[in-house]
């Protein structure tokens, strides 16, 4: 008797092709499927392998779909590299420490780079300890603005530090990834300040909760757009 799990309504997600002739990348859903019902019907028949089967068919299209996901392409990696500027606007120091951890992580691979030093667990701890010092810097009641001349240069140049480590990690240029860092972190420089200001004026709110809805768009972001790798 036919095994109800491989029926014909199946059939009609990855056809009657075997699984040889499916390709993961293109159709993780269908071979996901095709492999856990293989699995089903090579099950012992005094076994009850639904949950089996339901697990390997969760865990194979999570699987699957995660390295769709890890797909990096040159325009994609530009992206992100002016993305990560925008989150140096935000903050100066979170952009260079999300890049440190994702090295660290080995989520980004700088073997063999002139960021290689990033990975160190010395480097990860000072650009981290410094974002945390830059995140409570920033409630304080006299700091200074962030479009004062020193404070853009410095988000300036962790903007493009962290552009041109997303850049070359996505196989694009260091240059034009450093470049594009510049122009994200002037877009986040200003226009997060212009932002901020207008939301505390127009909702005649205090300047700490939309400071700390800001500390976790950059943080939350810098650690997505690094994830992405």
């Amino acid at each position: 008797m036919d095994d109800p799990m491989a029926r014909p309504r199946l059939g009609r997600v990855d056809g009657t092709r075997p699984l040889g002739a499916l390709d993961p990348k293109q159709e993780p859903l269908a071979y996901s499927l095709r492999l856990a019902v293989a699995h089903r019907q090579r099950a012992p028949s005094s076994v009850d392998s639904r949950p089996t089967f339901a697990w390997i068919a969760y865990c194979s299209v999570l699987a699957r779909r995660c390295d769709s996901l890890a797909a990096m392409t040159p325009s994609l990696a530009l992206a992100l590299a002016f993305a990560i500027g925008v989150v140096a606007g935000l903050r100066a120091m979170t952009a260079p420490a999300v890049v440190c951890i994702a090295a660290y992580l080995h989520w980004i691979n700088l073997t063999n780079t002139h960021f290689a030093w990033m990975a160190s667990i010395i480097t990860v701890s000072i650009f981290v300890l410094a974002a945390i010092g830059e995140l409570i810097n920033d409630k304080l009641p006299k700091t200074g603005p962030r479009t004062a001349i020193p404070s853009v240069v410095t988000r300036c140049v962790t903007g493009a530090l962290a552009g041109a480590v997303v850049g070359i990690c996505g196989g694009a240029s260091l240059a034009v990834g450093a470049v594009l860092g510049v122009i994200g972190a002037l877009a986040g420089t200003f226009g997060g300040y212009q932002l901020r200001r207008q939301i505390v004026g127009g909702l005649k709110i205090k300047d700490l909760p939309v400071a700390i809805i800001e500390d976790i768009i950059a943080v939350g972001g810098g650690l997505l757009i690094v994830s992405r790798f």
